[in-house]
């Protein structure tokens, strides 16, 4: 039968002392797990002894609820200043007093100062390691999807035309109405704008021009891009991270099917058809607008228009535009599917990566066309 467990408590201004006797177990520590929580909180930074010697039986529940009470002021300056002691031989009290310590979260650092050098000068070193190991790991995946695009298209046979033919409808056909509706609002603000402020020059009829040209070089393709990597490189990046989470790409890989050839390669060849034919719907959208402020608010009659836009816009502006619509397919689509590829087993790691994508793919899109003004005007096109 066990005998009940018995703690005697006192201390003075110099140390507290805990005397236990009895058995100190799972079945009779009840009684003493209120007082000892109390005793506790309010010992203070003074030292504790723990006497030993009249303690019969002890478990893991009662080295639990000693350590407990022992270790209140472990963490901190007290501690160096005042250590416990125990007193007293027991065959298994100290082992699993210091097995309950090891199961006992450690003490949390000390606070640093905030923004501290050394902290932000570690936060600028991570961050730029995790920066030049994702630019690596894209080169790797755009060499790996560059290689076996080449060699996918050289045996036409090889290519998985009912998935591409899905993926040019999905991205192209579906995506025609909101294209031609956000470019047709963009081409009409952005006659409005030039057509007032040209007004006041007597130049009203070089808002052709303007307009045309807008449209043409910048404003189609990149309207078209920036839906494609809102619309499209999420969705690519929540269906390959959703086949992540249900194990379904390491399925394709225990068959023998290579999932890039299997996902990325449709998507990439599907998006590559469906933009160019997106960006010339919003060039043409745009420069209807354009056409419909100019005729309503300026007095520039359709025929006026469309014979000033055959006699001094080159074609070659709308040829400039279209150039930029693969490239542009190509970066949203690998950032879409890299993103699906990296997502974890959770659907947390799920929302980061298709937001990351989207942010990518946006990104990218504006600096590749910056890039590609300057280029183009440098090398006169």
């Amino acid at each position: 039968m066990s005998n009940a467990a018995v703690f005697e408590f006192s201390q003075d201004d110099d140390r507290a002392r805990l005397r236990i006797s009895g058995d100190w177990t799972l079945r009779t520590i009840a009684a003493c797990d209120a007082p000892l929580r109390r005793i506790a909180s309010e010992l203070g930074p003074r030292p504790l002894i723990l006497e030993l010697h009249e303690l019969g039986e002890i478990d893991t529940a009662g080295a639990l609820i000693l350590d407990r009470t022992i270790r209140r002021s472990e963490c901190g300056e007290a501690a160096a200043r005042f250590p416990q002691i125990i007193l007293g031989e027991h065959a298994h009290a100290r082992a699993l007093l210091g097995l309950a310590r090891q199961w006992h979260a450690p003490c949390p650092p000390p606070p640093g100062p905030p923004l501290a050098l050394r902290e932000l000068l570690e936060r600028v070193g991570r961050a730029s390691a995790d920066l030049f190991a994702e630019i690596a790991q894209s080169l790797a995946f755009i060499g790996e999807l560059a290689v076996k695009t080449t060699s996918a298209t050289a045996l036409p046979y090889k290519l998985r035309w009912a998935s591409i033919t899905r993926h040019v409808e999905a991205t192209g056909l579906d995506a025609l109405p909101i294209v031609a509706a956000l470019s047709l609002s963009i081409g009409m603000v952005l006659a409005f704008l030039i057509g007032v402020q040209l007004q006041d020059y007597g130049a009203t009829p070089f808002t052709v021009e303007l307009v045309a040209i807008a449209m043409m070089r910048e404003f189609g393709v990149v309207l078209a891009a920036i839906v494609m990597a809102g619309r499209t490189c999420s969705a690519f990046a929540a269906e390959i991270g959703a086949m992540r989470m249900q194990q379904e790409i390491d399925a394709l890989r225990v068959m023998g099917l290579d999932p890039m050839e299997v996902l990325v390669i449709p998507r990439l060849l599907g998006l590559v058809v469906a933009l160019p034919i997106l960006a010339l719907v919003a060039t043409i959208a745009g420069t209807i607008g354009g056409a419909l402020i100019s005729w309503t608010v300026m007095g520039i009659t359709p025929g006026a228009f469309l014979t000033r836009l055959e006699s001094f816009v080159p074609i070659s502006n709308l040829w400039v535009g279209l150039g930029k619509a693969p490239v542009f397919a190509a970066v949203i689509t690998v950032i879409g599917c890299r993103q699906g590829m990296l997502v974890e087993r959770d659907v947390i790691s799920m929302g980061a990566r298709v937001t990351a994508a989207v942010v990518q793919a946006i990104f990218a899109v504006i600096m590749i066309d910056a890039a590609a003004a300057i280029i183009f005007q440098r090398v006169g096109l």
